[in-house]
């Protein structure tokens, strides 16, 4: 019989994000006895780790045409596993994955807005979440749901980043993650594995998100006694170190040297700009309405206006060019082609 390595607290969705080639797959693969991983490949690299680790189940799902074959493909794979033999599902990774689904959703959205309660209408237009809205619930309710019922207690997904773009370009030093927010609220783990570990090759990573507390019940007390046991920064992110937190949690009054967030990871993954971000920008704009300023107007001026886009696509559905609605509108051409790009 195979020995699991994988610890109980980790039940539920477990997800990676970070820089291409900082080990988000590497990472999952060593939560469990590789004869216990069923690894669905989206991107074909899982073939050299299965060659040399011998995963229970391993399926390069990127022979297909287009998404909805792939759909169709991932959905035979997933209801064709095994039951009850395996403990960890990768799928690595998400952007090929929601694609297929959001092919899936197109070909009959009338049927899925009936299923899961939402407004048709509001799915076509692009309205209140649009499709996404459809792809949240299939995420939840076909692939995981679908997994969990397989037996499977960890479900690894890893996800990219991706240059972060605001009104004037892209955003210097700042990124944002690809993929629903499904995954998200579904995690009981997330982390960011940021780009320069401390103690290379070993990742360090942001923990996002940790619901691996432990709890208990103080009968004489008729209270609730709950800690959090992960760090908020891992500086060794490994599944030994994880193992160690859930035995003996960290002291987050105290955080030992590198469990603290350090701010220049931070703030390439918040929402927030940070003063030198902001005069970055600013002079990029400024740059930017210097070069257009003969053709196009003054584009750092029109973007602090609080004006609507709404006419732009208004008057673009109508048929009208870009030059005409620039005209129409006394809007910079450059953001008029900008809106109609969306």
């Amino acid at each position: 019989m195979t020995t699991s390595i994988l610890p109980q607290e980790v039940t539920g969705l477990v997800k990676v994000t970070g820089y291409r080639g900082k080990g988000k797959t590497s990472f999952l693969i060593r939560a469990e006895n590789p004869e216990l991983i069923a690894f669905l490949d989206f991107e074909h690299k899982g073939k050299s780790f299965h060659n040399q680790l011998h995963f229970g189940f391993y399926r390069d799902l990127m022979v297909v045409k287009n998404p909805l074959e792939l759909y169709n493909y991932m959905m035979e794979t997933i209801n064709g596993l095994e039951q009850d033999r395996y403990t960890v599902a990768i799928l690595d990774n998400c952007s090929e994955l929601e694609l297929a689904l959001k092919a899936e959703a197109h070909r009959d959205i009338a049927k899925y807005c009936r299923l899961y309660g939402l407004n048709p209408k509001n799915a076509a237009r692009g309205a209140f979440g649009g499709v996404n809205a459809v792809i949240n619930f299939m995420i939840a309710g076909q692939i995981c749901t679908a997994l969990h019922g397989k037996g499977i207690q960890m479900i690894g997904v890893t996800h990219h980043i991706a240059k972060a773009w605001g009104a004037g370009g892209v955003i210097p030093n700042k990124k944002r993650i690809k993929g629903s927010d499904r995954w998200m609220d579904l995690a009981v783990l997330s982390l960011v594995i940021v780009e320069h570990g401390d103690f290379p090759p070993v990742p360090s990573a942001m923990v996002e998100k940790e619901q691996l507390c432990s709890i208990a019940f103080n009968e004489e007390l008729g209270t609730f006694e709950q800690q959090r046991r992960l760090p908020f920064r891992l500086p060794k992110c490994t599944w030994a170190a994880i193992k160690e937190y859930l035995v003996h949690p960290a002291d987050l009054d105290n955080p030992a040297p590198g469990e603290a967030i350090k701010q220049a990871e931070f703030d390439v993954f918040s929402d927030r700009l940070s003063n030198e971000q902001i005069a970055i920008m600013k002079l990029a704009l400024e740059k930017q309405r210097r070069e257009e300023s003969d053709s196009d107007g003054d584009v750092a001026a029109f973007l602090s206006k609080p004006k609507a886009p709404d006419p732009v696509l208004a008057l673009a559905e109508a048929g009208k060019s870009a030059e005409e609605i620039a005209a129409k509108l006394e809007m910079p051409l450059v953001v008029v082609k900008r809106v109609m790009e969306g």
